[in-house]
C-alpha cells in the first residue's frame, strides 16, 4: 500500500515538467530551488535562501539553480540559438557574446574563438570552441557573419556575457533566427528540469566519491561528465536550419 508521500506529486510532476520521484524536500515547495526558478521569485524581490551561506558550502546544483532564478529576458538584446547573444552597436554591427545563463554552466573551461579579424563565418560553421577537464564542445553559428574585431583567441570574461567579438551581420537573417521570449524561457525550464532531476536521483554531496576529503569545485564533478555534457548540448547543440539558396 502506498503512503501519502508516495502518492503526492507537485505541480511540476503533475504537468510532466519533471519526472515523478519522491521529493527530497518532502513536497515543501517553498524550500525547493526548482520551484523558485519556475515561479521566478526574483521579480517579487524575494531574498535568496542561499545568500546567508558561504558559496563553498552550497551544493553546486543549488548554486546553479539559484543563479538561473535571477535570469531575465532583456529586450535590448537579441537571443540566438546555441546560447549566443547579440547587442546592436550600429547598423549591421553587433557585439557577439555567450548568454549569461550559459556562463553559469561553464566552469574550469578554456575557450578558443576561431578566425581573425576579417574572417567570414558561415551559418553552421564553428564560431567558438570550448574545452576543459570534462572534454570539449564546438559551438556552431546560427547566422552568417564577418568578424570585425577580435583581440585574441580567448573570449573576454570580465562580465556576465562573455564577449566573443564584434561582428557584421545582416539584420534580416538575424530576425529569422532570433529566439522569442517563450523559446528563451523554455531553455531555462529544460536546464532547470535536468538539474532538479539529477538532484532528486543523486542527493547532494560536495565531496567526490573516491576521496571524502576532496571538495568538489565544479559542476561536472558534482553531476558527472556524461550528464554535464548532456546539459552543454542543450545549451550549444541546438539544431540549426540550413536553408537552400
Amino acid at each position: 500500500m502506498k503512503t501519502f508521500t508516495e502518492d503526492t506529486r507537485c505541480v511540476w510532476m503533475t504537468s510532466n515538467v519533471v519526472e515523478y520521484r519522491l521529493c527530497d524536500k518532502q513536497f515543501e515547495c517553498e524550500r525547493c530551488e526548482f520551484d523558485r526558478v519556475m515561479r521566478n521569485c526574483a521579480y517579487s524581490g524575494e531574498k535568496s535562501v542561499l545568500s546567508e551561506k558561504k558559496t563553498e558550502d552550497i551544493d553546486k546544483i543549488d548554486l546553479l539553480l539559484d543563479g538561473l532564478m535571477y535570469e531575465h529576458y532583456n529586450e535590448r538584446l537579441i537571443y540566438l540559438p546555441n546560447s549566443l547573444v547579440l547587442d546592436e552597436l550600429s547598423d549591421q554591427t553587433f557585439r557577439l557574446s555567450l548568454s549569461s545563463f550559459a556562463v553559469h554552466f561553464l566552469d574550469n573551461v578554456f575557450t578558443v574563438v576561431p578566425g581573425r579579424q576579417g574572417t567570414e563565418i558561415r551559418k553552421g560553421q564553428p564560431c567558438l570552441m570550448l574545452s576543459g577537464a570534462w572534454g570539449g564542445m564546438t559551438v556552431n553559428s546560427p547566422i552568417h557573419f564577418l568578424y570585425q574585431d577580435k583581440s585574441d583567441d580567448s573570449i573576454q570574461r570580465d562580465q556576465a556575457h562573455w564577449v566573443i567579438g564584434i561582428i557584421e551581420a545582416e539584420k534580416n537573417e538575424i530576425a529569422r533566427e532570433c529566439l522569442s521570449q517563450q523559446e528563451w524561457q523554455q531553455q531555462i525550464i529544460e536546464l532547470s528540469r535536468m538539474l532538479i532531476q539529477h538532484k532528486i536521483q543523486h542527493p547532494g554531496t560536495d565531496r567526490t566519491a573516491d576521496d571524502v576529503e576532496h571538495k568538489i569545485q565544479h559542476l561536472y564533478q558534482r553531476i558527472g561528465t556524461e550528464d554535464y555534457l548532456s546539459m552543454l548540448k542543450v545549451l550549444f547543440r541546438q539544431k540549426i536550419k540550413i536553408r537552400s539558396v
